[in-house]
Formats: structure tokens, C-alpha cells, sequence
């Protein structure tokens, strides 16, 4: 399993509708192969900072997901809505035992 991190600064009067944005391409990776989870979460002292993150059972399930046309749609959607370009990390779970 990888989990992605993709985070975003935001315009802070577009907030909402980036918000209803993530929220919609959210509901669309439900129904898409290799996804697990996907949360939002926003930053506690920056407001209009978020974090993504998103398990997905391959690379190539989530890859496969960035090349859907509704992924490019929900991603042109946004675009105006950010303060600074977005970042993305892959991580994938230590290998340690706790």
C-alpha cells in the first residue's frame, strides 16, 4: 500500500470551493481500482493550507487515477483557486515492528 500526500495552499476566499472540489474527486476515487481512503485535512494556524492524503493500494492504481479525464477535470477546476503550486510525496509504511 502507498499513501500520497498532496498539499495545498489556497486562495483564501476560494476555501469553500476548493473544499467542494476536493470533496467531489473524493467521491470519484471511491469507485476507482486500488483506492482505500482518501482524507482532507487543513492546517490549524493556516487556515487556507490543506493536506491530502490518500492510500491507494499500487502506484499504478493512483497513476491511473491522475490519467482520468475526471481527475483532469476536478485538477483545471482548482488551479485558479491556489496560492502556490501544489506538492506531492509518496510514502509507504516503515518496516518496522512495533
Amino acid at each position: 500500500m502507498l499513501t500520497f500526500g498532496l498539499s495545498y495552499d489556497v486562495k483564501p476566499e476560494r476555501q469553500a470551493e476548493f473544499e467542494a472540489v476536493t470533496a467531489a474527486a473524493i467521491k470519484l476515487m471511491r469507485n476507482m481500482k486500488g483506492h482505500r481512503e482518501t482524507r482532507l485535512y487543513q492546517d490549524v494556524h493556516r487556515r487556507n493550507s490543506y493536506m491530502i492524503y490518500s492510500d491507494w493500494d499500487t502506484r499504478e492504481d493512483f497513476v491511473a487515477f491522475l490519467k482520468s479525464p475526471e481527475f483532469a477535470q476536478a485538477q483545471t477546476a482548482g488551479r485558479d483557486m491556489l496560492e502556490s503550486r501544489p506538492r506531492h510525496h509518496v510514502y509507504e509504511r516503515a518496516s518496522f515492528e512495533m
